[in-house]
């Protein structure tokens, strides 16, 4: 699937007519762009009448932060009681930076479109203070349902926790109105489709090696339905059902100004 989306990109990419080419640095338009991936900017040039590229980044500037009950857990041959623990989540921590080829079958704005969404991987990054529950003594120290995973904090008390998907995610859709139009200084343009990230994993870490001899590495541990099947049903089933979806639904309104 990855590759023949690919493949779908780089053919639309590369259809335009060589003896339209010209063209391609003759306009360009800077958008501001509101989506699925954050705000953003964009910069489009046209190539000929029926192909358009687009280039972009988009950050998420939102970062709910929220109090989480995490149950109890076992550290060693106590049991840890972490409820209300303060937790903050970001999405693209990094960023998300595109490329998309717009090609317009008709003279009007409808398009479709094909592209690469590059980004840290990084769908989902939680970070829970568990130095406001747990005594210092115990930071760094293994937690996890018995019989199941073990991660822990850092040397600051803070548990990391990520959704990670594909680096590149390929993207298809379609949309209306055209980035660059000549007649019109200012634009709109509407996208809709589908982002394929691959199955996202939720990992956590486990820093109780690396906080004891800075020369071993800090452990990612792989938190499937399986993980936690124990400590939570309903939590098992959405981690595999997380899995299971492939594809994200990707919506993203982009206003235009033609610089020349």
């Amino acid at each position: 699937m990855k590759k023949f989306l690919v493949l779908v990109i780089a053919a639309l990419a590369l259809a335009a007519p060589r003896a339209q080419a010209q063209d391609m640095f003759n306009h360009m338009a800077l958008g501001a762009t509101l989506g699925v991936d954050g705000i953003g900017l964009d910069l489009a040039m046209p190539m000929g009448s029926k192909f358009q590229l687009r280039a972009g980044y988009a950050i998420d500037p939102i970062a709910p932060s929220f109090n989480l009950d995490l149950g109890t857990f076992k550290s060693g041959d106590k049991s840890v009681n972490l409820n209300n623990v303060p937790l903050s989540l970001s999405s693209w921590k990094s960023g998300n930076g595109h490329l998309m080829a717009d090609f317009y079958p008709t003279k009007g704005g409808f398009h479709i479109s094909a592209g690469l969404f590059i980004n840290n991987g990084k769908l989902f990054s939680a970070k829970a203070d568990l130095s406001k529950v747990l005594d210092k003594q115990n930071w760094g120290v293994g937690i996890g349902p018995e019989g199941g995973f073990t991660v822990s904090t850092d040397q600051d008390g803070q548990l990391m926790m990520d959704v990670k998907t594909w680096v590149v995610n390929p993207y298809l859709g379609i949309g209306f109105g055209r980035a660059v139009n000549k007649e019109k200084t200012f634009n709109f343009v509407f996208d809709m489709g589908l982002m394929v990230w691959g199955s996202p994993s939720v990992h956590g870490y486990n820093y109780s090696k690396h906080i004891f001899d800075e020369s071993k590495p800090v452990e990612d541990v792989l938190i499937n339905g399986d993980a936690v099947k124990s400590l939570n049903a309903q939590a098992a089933d959405l981690l595999s059902l997380l899995g299971a979806i492939p594809v994200c639904p990707y919506i993203r309104f982009g206003f235009y100004f033609k610089l020349f």
